[in-house]
């Protein structure tokens, strides 16, 4: 595997700024992967991992019988706004997973609800996520839930800070 091959011998010191010895292009390279794994399992049912994420956040935040419209849902996954209208655009139209419907006094809100093939998607994409889940995760083993909540951890620290300017947090090199 190629992410393998780049790391070095326990022990051995790598050249200064030597990339791979950074959290951030580890972390980079890992997701990659994982991504790769996904999007290519989704392709083969005619699914992107955006589309999915649309249907499972349409699928979680419908639970409590409150309509979900598409502002909620971006702000619910973390995504633009305007990419959300263009992706459920085509879940609607051409792939027809999700129906969508204006909210009675407001033209611009839409309201978003799943439709049963929609929900058929949503069931096989899961089960293909979850499935390479466990290949590339399941080796931690144990520490998988120790893995899991530094994630959680480092995604809502960096969001509750996401307005700080991380530029003027960085002092600058010098030679």
């Amino acid at each position: 595997m190629y992410v393998m091959s780049t790391l070095r011998p326990w022990g051995e010191t790598p050249p200064k700024h030597d990339p791979r010895t950074t959290i951030s292009f580890q972390f980079w390279q890992l997701q990659m992967l994982w991504r790769r794994k996904v999007e290519s399992a989704l392709e083969a049912h005619d699914l992107t991992l955006m589309q999915y994420h649309l249907l499972a956040g349409v699928d979680f935040l419908s639970h409590d019988g409150v309509p979900v419209n598409q502002v909620s849902l971006s702000t619910f996954l973390g995504s633009a706004p305007a990419m959300t209208s263009q992706v459920l655009k085509i879940l609607t139209t051409v792939k027809k997973h999700v129906a969508r419907r204006t909210l009675k006094g407001d033209s611009r809100a839409k309201i978003v609800k799943l439709t049963p093939l929609g929900a058929v998607k949503l069931r096989k994409g899961k089960e293909i996520i979850e499935q390479i889940n466990k290949d590339v995760f399941g080796v931690l083993q144990a520490a998988q839930v120790d893995f899991q909540q530094c994630i959680t951890y480092l995604t809502s620290t960096i969001a509750a800070h996401e307005d700080t300017n991380v530029s003027q947090a960085i002092p600058p090199e010098t030679s």
